[in-house]
């Protein structure tokens, strides 16, 4: 499936120690939900003439954001709802920010799997 064991999304590891500069993720999972619609969902959703599908794909979004580990929702929050740049963030979390732009793929591709396996 697309949760492992644990119920967390698969294919969104970024090592084994979580981000030393994290914000409660469940506090920022709202407006997080609100930015990455409009930014990672935002095509289909102008493609979408069916409201109710654009819906059943932001609540499931939602969902999919509850499934990610700590340091994902933190990563994903920083880049796309704060804007912060991929340089800055690894200064912060002392990573490249290649390593970084690999790991948001991959979150990406994970949320996207997870979306579209409830559609």
């Amino acid at each position: 499936g697309v949760g492992d064991d644990h119920g967390r999304l698969a294919g969104c590891e970024l090592g084994d120690e979580p981000f030393a500069d994290q914000e409660e993720p469940r506090a920022v999972l709202p407006r997080l939900t609100d930015e990455l619609v409009a930014v990672a969902a935002i095509d289909r959703l102008e493609d979408d003439e069916d409201t109710h599908a654009a819906e059943q794909r932001t609540t499931r979004l939602s969902q999919c954001l509850e499934l990610l580990p700590e340091h994902a929702r933190t990563l994903i929050a920083h880049r796309y709802q704060d804007g912060i740049s991929l340089e800055i963030l690894a200064q912060r979390f002392k990573r490249t920010a290649g390593a970084l732009a690999v790991a948001l793929h991959r979150i990406r591709n994970g949320l996207k799997r997870c979306i579209e396996a409830e559609s």
